[in-house]
């Protein structure tokens, strides 16, 4: 706490503190700049933010117990103006730094006796578990920083980067374990199965009145018997599979297959939609990067 003797305006950030009852406004900041003091803000200001930050509203600073200075006796007083006029004349270090100070020392020592602790052992005392308890939040407050920092620090690394490489790096971080290929994981074991020989291209199922349960893969078509055995075939050729493929023969297999298949895609829309929301605020970026991760997705079906 600053000494104003110039009157010059605060902000909402400063207050004013206005000596009443004759109280020298020296002595009743020095006090107040006393560690003592320094702690008790913990227990009635407010944190601010998620660093660690600490705010005190005029609410607060009424509600504050602080040290009476009123009756203070004259040697304390020397005490206090004393170590204050020495910290006045040095710029303010680090609290780890600043609680090493004789001055500091000085300054508390003195407060303790204001606050009637007589007893010279017992100041040193309680000023060890003072100093002690006020570098343990010092630290706990400096690691919650450093983290967010850190934190900022990745987030604006990620706001920079493209949604292909947010992707990337998703996809790295994925659990591959996760991944099902289609159609062999969904189809039950001993079911039986054609092989057909499907094109690379873009499939479409005609089931017209010139071709019934057909698949057209640019210029070459394809019978299969039903329409839901072409569309199996037609998701094989979407997912990158050509080749000699196994179809199967019965539709029920094929239908239970894409029913599963189906499910098994909105299930990894939603996994990839929380994963790009993790990422990014903006709906546009996350919506990027969620067509960057099924195109990963699709690659490595591919190649599986």
């Amino acid at each position: 706490m600053p000494l104003n003797p110039r009157g010059i305006i605060t902000n909402k950030r400063l207050f004013d503190v206005y000596p009443n009852d004759g109280i020298d406004p020296r002595v009743l900041c020095a006090a107040l700049n006393s560690t003592v003091v320094a702690l008790l803000k913990y227990l009635y200001g407010r944190q601010v933010g998620r660093e660690g930050n600490l705010d005190t509203e005029v609410i607060d600073a009424r509600l504050m117990l602080v040290p009476n200075v009123r009756q203070i006796s004259s040697s304390i007083r020397q005490r206090l103006e004393g170590a204050f006029d020495l910290m006045r004349k040095r710029p303010s270090r680090p609290l780890l730094e600043e609680l090493e100070q004789r001055e500091r020392v000085e300054l508390d020592d003195a407060t303790l006796e204001l606050l009637q602790i007589a007893n010279s052992g017992e100041r040193a005392e309680i000023r060890a578990q003072l100093y002690s308890q006020m570098t343990s939040l010092y630290q706990e407050i400096r690691e919650v920083e450093l983290k967010k920092q850190g934190e900022r620090r990745v987030t604006a690394r990620r706001e920079r980067a493209s949604p292909h490489t947010i992707a990337e790096e998703i996809w790295k971080e994925f659990d591959k374990a996760h991944l099902r290929a289609f159609p062999a994981d969904f189809i039950s074991d001993g079911e039986p199965m054609e092989t057909v020989t499907l094109p690379a291209g873009k499939p479409k199922v005609l089931d017209d009145l010139f071709h019934k349960a057909t698949l057209q893969v640019n210029g070459t078509l394809i019978k299969f018997g039903s329409k839901t055995r072409a569309e199996f075939a037609a998701k094989v050729i979407e997912l990158g599979h050509y080749g000699e493929m196994p179809i199967p023969k019965a539709d029920r297999a094929c239908e239970r297959a894409l029913e599963k298949y189906r499910h098994y895609e909105a299930q990894m829309e939603s996994a990839f939609k929380d994963l790009a929301e993790e990422r990014s605020a903006d709906a546009e970026i996350q919506s990027r990067i969620l067509r960057e991760l099924w195109k990963l997705f699709y690659a490595s079906a591919r190649h599986d």
